[in-house]
């Protein structure tokens, strides 16, 4: 039904009699509906008032099913309408951002089928009658989130036109038209609230409209960043930027240049004839081959054919011109290379990675050095050095490397001793770097230690050292390579009764330091010397790698030097199949121990 509210002052007065049938609740419908008329006699009043109470003074059941019935084809649409005119009067406050704004008239009320209700049954009725207005109230819904969805539309092509942030110029001009107006600054008005008295979607749509255009403009989707400062008050916005990911790649200012690309064909013409030269030889070459080139070696003259040359040297001829230095549009909005600029010269803050890969992480920066030093590094574990200690002892070290390649160089291939030599020669920086993540994942929060070993004096022999270990523990019965292979060994035990079995897991606290070396060393020499499951092993020689990778772990942490006592070192690459076959070793014992009460298929 339809009625016209704004030519009565309100919803019409309702005045029944008796009624026997639903053909008698169709004729009174439209004889109101048509006449706005009370009628005569009356036996009952019904009459919405602001509370939502009514006054009946029949109490039949069929009164009552009239009485539901009414309230909702009138009241409901009523305050329907009257939330709906809310709704339009705010939308006109953003008419500069929409070109066709909705005009704000009388909403449509709940459709009913009166005729194929069952007026004897009051449950009948108030089920249908909750189905109609939860169908009316998702469609308000949806229509709502098109509104929105139109608003958001509107202000990114707007923002496409540019935006900027105020610099320098823009408050002094601002200031002196203060200032020549004589007019004083007004003060800083607080948060907007929501307003408890509108709805949810209204206050929604409140904020959204105060929300300034760079907000909205840097607006993520799938944004993940946390801020876990304390004292200190981080940079507004953060969200977009952080939001990023610490994956993501600003463009550069400009495009590659002819010197930028003149630098690139250089390197490709070296690697392109390269390979031309060596094609076709025999090697020891396997894939699993460690490598690493050899930066000194250069094409003497008359190696490379002449032929190939001259395509090489057309091919340049014909990429260089293709090449301009253009500036490039930035994929980062204002606010954003603001808060990059901001955040890249503030020493105050430090932007940190989070385990599990959760996003980045926003901290003090003194806040960072001290849980790094409290919950690290300030334990037995390590040690600090002063700078000429550590200096003294990583020449040692490289010495007991270059020693340790020299005495077994007969248990060592060509291939391997080429890269161990290069790699010792191509170290700059001899030291490791200590840093953490955090584990935003804990409550309260915690730091997961990382030594990044790659390229220091460290790291060369230490990928020598995991491909040595790597094909013992993978013999280990109880080894398993990744979840999806455990998933897949009990794929394979289908039609296993389950209902006696349990599956047990555990973690263990800081493993790498909890491990203790002596009894590590004790163990797998041991165990690399009586096992079946080590054949052609090279026991000495592994085990002088072990000790010397573990025992000389030094590293660095801003401008402190510190060294890891006890404990699996940190960061080396062997450190994970270390750690694995110690356990390892362990869990062969659980096998003999309860080796019938387990799952052979795992085993």
């Amino acid at each position: 039904m339809m009625y016209d509210s704004a030519g009565l002052g309100g919803p019409p007065i309702l005045k029944f009699s008796e009624f026997a049938s639903s053909s008698d609740i169709n004729d009174k419908i439209h004889e109101m509906a048509t006449e706005h008329t009370p009628t005569e006699a009356p036996t009952a009043a019904y009459r919405p008032n602001l509370d939502y109470t009514f006054c009946i003074t029949a109490a039949t059941p069929i009164v009552k099913i009239f009485n539901t019935i009414t309230k909702a084809l009138f009241v409901t649409s009523w305050t329907t309408y009257l939330e709906q005119k809310i709704a339009n009067e705010n939308l006109l406050r953003v008419k500069h951002f929409i070109s066709l704004t909705r005009a704000a008239t009388a909403t449509t009320t709940t459709a009913m089928d009166v005729d194929n209700i069952d007026i004897t049954n009051t449950l009948s009725v108030e089920s249908h009658i909750d189905k109609c207005v939860r169908l009316e109230t998702k469609k308000q819904t949806k229509n709502l989130e098109k509104e929105i969805q139109t608003l958001k539309c509107a202000i990114a092509k707007n923002n496409s036109r540019g935006a900027k942030l105020p610099g320098a110029s823009d408050k002094k001009k601002t200031d002196q038209k203060r200032r020549t107006s004589g007019t004083k600054p007004q003060p800083k008005t607080a948060a907007k609230v929501a307003d408890p008295s509108k709805s949810h979607r209204v206050n929604l749509r409140d904020h959204i409209l105060s929300l300034p255009i760079t907000v909205l403009e840097s607006r993520l989707s799938n944004s993940a960043c946390h801020n876990l400062c304390t004292t200190k008050k981080p940079p507004l916005f953060l969200k977009s930027l952080l939001g990023l990911g610490l994956k993501f790649c600003p463009r550069p200012a400009f495009t590659t240049s002819q010197t930028q690309l003149e630098t690139t064909l250089t390197r490709f013409a070296k690697d392109f004839h390269t390979k031309i030269h060596f094609a076709g030889e025999e090697s020891e070459w396997t894939p699993n081959q460690l490598y690493t080139r050899n930066d000194l070696w250069e094409l003497k003259d008359g190696m490379v054919d002449p032929e190939i040359q001259a395509r090489v040297n057309a091919f340049r001829k014909y990429l260089l011109p293709l090449f301009h230095r253009q500036k490039v549009h930035s994929n980062l909005t204002p606010i954003q290379q603001h808060l990059l600029t901001t955040l890249r010269h503030n020493p105050d803050f430090i932007v940190l990675n989070s385990d599990k890969n959760l996003g980045p992480v926003l901290l003090e920066h003194e806040v960072y050095v001290q849980r790094c030093l409290t919950d690290h590094l300030l334990t037995e574990t390590y040690q600090q050095l002063s700078p000429e200690d550590a200096h003294v002892f990583t020449t040692e070290t490289g010495q007991l490397i270059a020693k340790f390649l020299n005495d077994n160089a007969s248990a060592i291939t060509k291939m391997d001793m080429t890269y161990l030599q290069r790699t010792l020669d191509r170290v700059t920086d001899s030291y490791a770097y200590f840093y953490t993540l955090a584990k935003i994942h804990k409550s309260p929060w915690k730091t997961r230690p990382i030594v990044l070993v790659s390229g220091s004096l460290l790291y060369g022999l230490g990928k020598w050292l995991d491909q040595q270990l790597q094909p013992i523990i993978r013999k280990l019965p109880t080894y398993l390579s990744s979840l999806f292979a455990l998933k897949t060994d009990i794929d394979n035990m289908a039609g296993t009764d389950f209902s006696c079995m349990s599956l047990f897991t555990g973690d263990v606290v800081a493993m790498y330091p909890s491990i203790n070396l002596e009894d590590a060393f004790t163990r797998i020499e041991e165990f690399l010397s009586t096992s079946s499951l080590c054949v052609n092993v090279d026991v000495n020689t592994i085990m002088t790698a072990l000790q010397l990778l573990m025992r000389r772990n030094c590293f660095r942490f801003g401008d402190t030097y510190w060294l890891q006592t006890d404990g699996t070192a940190m960061g080396t690459p062997p450190a994970p199949s270390f750690a694995t076959l110690y356990y390892g070793i362990f869990e062969l014992g659980l096998l003999q121990r309860f080796g019938t009460t387990l799952l052979t298929s795992i085993h």
